[in-house]
């Protein structure tokens, strides 16, 4: 969740105001920020269900 919570303020700096308009790097860092934070509620919605199996040792 830190990891979330540092990029919201980026995200409406870069997003929502004109100090980064042509900044195609700015731009680009937000797109690879929101993948991530995508891939990480994937990962904890796989450990969230993963915990409800049991573990069996062959």
């Amino acid at each position: 969740m830190v990891f979330v919570n540092d990029r919201v303020y980026h995200f409406a700096i870069v997003l929502g105001s004109d100090l980064e308009k042509g900044n195609q790097t700015a731009f680009d860092a937000v797109y690879h920020s929101i993948t991530g934070i995508v891939l990480y509620f994937v990962s904890l919605i796989i450990s969230i269900v993963a915990s409800f199996f049991q573990v069996t040792k062959d």
